[in-house]
């Protein structure tokens, strides 16, 4: 848990390295007392990364995932220091595979889901990308649900393919990371999942709030329920 937080706190105040952003907001809740979900930063030179990501399980395993995790991009981005989405995403792979197979303690379908944006402090360049999630782009009341073809972490297959794209935002436009927790919580009476099309309603409902406030939609969309992940 403390080596949790700490990775967290890193990573609390991110208009300090990623100067376009004009507000932000963090929803955090964990299963369980340790959570299988993080979000972190990282900086190379003149570059910063923002990361949000899933790994498998929540409680006690999945926490154990999100270290590893952490200290494999924090090898890739910052000790490495690779360059390009596409080609951290590759490493990623490779350091999983090659560290995985000899715990014994994790299975052979512990993965990672990931979306991350790169920020170039020079050129002001802003590119994302994601494996096995999918971003939010609000624009002029029109949200655009981002997403990417690329290989899973932790796959051996002939054939890996990674892609990323260049962002553009303007003034008042939104960019929503967001794991599945959110989407598959189940609610109400019938115990209905959120899903994207819920959440994707309620963000453009909310999209003029100057503060979203992602804890009081799960709450309702939880009611007495169950939480069922990170």
């Amino acid at each position: 848990q403390t080596l949790q937080k700490n990775i967290l706190k890193h990573s609390a105040n991110l208009k300090d390295e990623f100067t376009f952003i004009s507000k932000s907001s963090v929803f955090y809740e964990p299963k369980d007392i340790v959570s299988g979900d993080f979000y972190a930063t990282f900086k190379a030179g003149d570059i910063s990364y923002l990361i949000v990501a899933d790994c498998t399980g929540h409680g006690v395993p999945g926490a154990l995932m999100t270290i590893f995790s952490y200290s494999i991009l924090k090898k890739v981005i910052e000790e490495e220091k690779i360059a390009g989405l596409t080609n951290i995403l590759q490493r990623v792979n490779e350091l999983f595979l090659m560290n995985l197979k000899k715990k014994k303690e994790f299975l052979g379908n512990d993965g990672m889901a990931i979306s991350i944006l790169s920020f170039n402090t020079v050129t002001k360049k802003i590119r994302i990308t994601a494996v096995q999630q999918s971003l939010f782009f609000v624009s002029a009341m029109e949200l655009k649900e981002l997403k990417f073809k690329c290989s899973p972490i932790n796959t051996v297959i002939d054939n890996y393919n990674y892609e990323e794209v260049e962002l553009f935002p303007q003034t008042g436009d939104r960019l929503i990371f967001y794991t599945d927790g959110i989407i598959d919580q189940k609610g109400g009476e019938r115990k209905s999942r959120l899903m994207k099309s819920g959440f994707k309603e309620w963000i453009i409902k909310n999209n003029d709030a100057a503060t979203v406030n992602y804890q009081k939609k799960f709450d309702e969309c939880k009611g007495p329920n169950d939480q069922i992940d990170d």
